[in-house]
Formats: structure tokens, sequence, C-alpha cells
């Protein structure tokens, strides 16, 4: 493990990451096992576990006899919002990635870590570079405290640059991640990262700690491999 260090300042940006090598996997949240609500025409929609007995797409047979055929309204309060998974890094991963890209990264949605380990085989793969991420003097893993955790958000709304904000010892601290879509970026499934602080936050602390297995080094702003391949960016701004 490799462990690096960023002071922020008056400004307010801390620095940012750039993360090369990535995880391509998708994870299944625990589904709800409370009766689905909806109804249309006085009949009740099946349950959770009657949908997944069914043998056909019941919800969706029952979304497109609406007035208005299948919409969002019709199954947004059919099951919660995937929160737990059975990795060890438990929150669900958000996927970035480029269009099309075969290389992907995954965010932890609390903020945590870029492809943490999920030591969860065979239905986890792993690949890619995990760095985990700390706040705060002793280091507390970025949002660790859940009440202390804003929800993760879109740019506008709708935009693929993730923002987590997570306040520790009266400071906020905001991490924003996205992936690059340039072609040698795609390739690699590259993240980059930048985090800051709120402004006029007194002076706080972002560690970033690279899981390794092989020896890593610093070379300026790389870490590096043994095989001299970068790993991780690392600057400010």
């Amino acid at each position: 493990m490799i462990a690096f260090n960023f002071r922020p300042w008056g400004s307010g940006i801390v620095g940012s990451l750039v993360i090369v090598a990535a995880v391509a996997l998708f994870a299944r949240g625990e589904s709800s096992e409370k009766p689905a609500a909806n109804s249309r025409g006085g009949d009740k929609l099946p349950t959770t576990e009657e949908m997944i007995a069914a043998r056909t797409d019941v919800w969706g047979d029952a979304a497109m006899r609406q007035p208005n055929g299948a919409s969002y309204e019709f199954f947004k309060d059919l099951m919660p919002p995937v929160r737990w998974v059975n990795a060890d890094f438990r929150h669900y991963p958000i996927v970035l990635s480029a269009p099309r890209a075969a290389q992907k990264s995954r965010l932890v949605s609390n903020g945590s870590a870029v492809n943490a380990l999920a030591n969860k085989p065979p239905m986890w793969h792993e690949q890619g570079v995990p760095v985990s991420f700390f706040v705060g003097d002793p280091a507390q893993r970025f949002g660790e405290d859940l009440p202390r955790l804003q929800t993760p958000a879109y740019r506008d709304g709708y935009l693929p640059i993730v923002t987590i904000a997570y306040e520790s010892d009266g400071i906020t601290y905001y991490e924003e991640a996205f992936a690059p879509v340039d072609a040698a970026s795609a390739e690699h499934g590259t993240a980059m990262l930048r985090f800051s602080m709120k402004k006029g936050s007194k002076l706080g602390r972002i560690e970033a700690r690279i899981d390794s297995k092989s020896r890593l080094r610093v070379e300026k702003s790389n870490v590096l491999d043994v095989k001299g391949s970068t790993l991780v960016a690392f600057g400010q701004g």
C-alpha cells in the first residue's frame, strides 16, 4: 500500500487524481420484500416475491397497460433505490466509463474508494487499481458516517460527473469523479477525481491510499508500478 496526502489551502481546492485501469462489473442490490402499492382498475400489482417467481414480466406488462404506457412514475415506488451490495465495500458502485468503452471504473457511492476490492468471487471480478480515500487527522474513511454524508448527485441532474460531499471535524469535503472520453483514457478505463473543501473552511487533510501487492514508487506527480507504468497521477487544481 502507498499513501499520499493533499493539504488544501485558502482557495478551497485540494487536488486531483487520475486513476488508470478500471473495473467492468455490475452489482445486484437487495430487493424489497414489501408488497407493491401501485394498482390499476382495482387490481393490486404482484408483490416483489411474486414478480421474481413469475415466468413473465408481470410488472412490465402492467406498466404497458397504463393509459400512457410504461413510465418512470409507475416503477419508482415498486423497489427502493439500490444501496447495499454483498461486496466488502457494501455501498453500491457507480460505474464510470466513456460511451461503449470496454474498460470501466467503479466509484463506491459513499465516495470511499475507486475500484475497491470486492473479495466476493466468483460473482465479482477484481480489476484495476484500488484507491481508498480518507479525510481528517486522525484519518477517517471518506463517507464512513452516513449522517455526515450527502447523497451522490450528477452535475445538473444528468451529466455523468458525480459529486459527493462529506463532513468531518467541521470541514465539508467535496469529491467529484468522472470518466474522460478521449481514446487513450477510455482504452485504459481512466477515472478522474477532484477534491475540494467548502470555501472558508479551516485547513483540512485528504489522504489517498493505493492498495497494491507489488512495490510502488513515486516520480514527480505519478505513482508507478514495478514496470514503470503509471497507475495514479496527482496534482493541484
